[in-house]
């Protein structure tokens, strides 16, 4: 019997789970302003962070997988970084290319 994440194309099936927690968190992030601090880019950094361990520990052969994450994990980024002057927008703009402009 194969794992539940796997089918003949290989983790599709885990890619679509990561994409869905993506897709979701994110957009409760953009709607809802009361999530959109400092401390909330911390939590769900610490959370995106056993999900990464989780891939490395069980999905070693797969590389992608972790991309699928990268608009969340670049919007907590964004609610981490300095946002006081000229250059630390040419940083956002530079570490955040996943998500749009309106996005940011």
């Amino acid at each position: 019997m194969t794992p539940l994440y796997t089918n003949k194309n290989g983790y599709l099936g885990i890619n679509a789970i990561f994409y869905f927690i993506c897709a979701n968190s994110l957009n409760k992030l953009l709607l809802r302003k009361e999530l959109c601090n400092w401390s909330k880019g911390i939590h769900i950094r610490y959370n995106l962070s056993h999900l990464e361990k989780w891939v490395r520990d069980h999905l070693t052969q797969v590389t992608n997988v972790l991309d699928t994450l990268q608009p969340i994990m670049q919007a907590a980024h964004l609610l981490q970084a300095n946002k006081q002057t000229e250059n630390d927008a040419k940083h956002i703009c530079d570490t955040c290319d996943k998500l749009s402009m309106a996005q940011v």
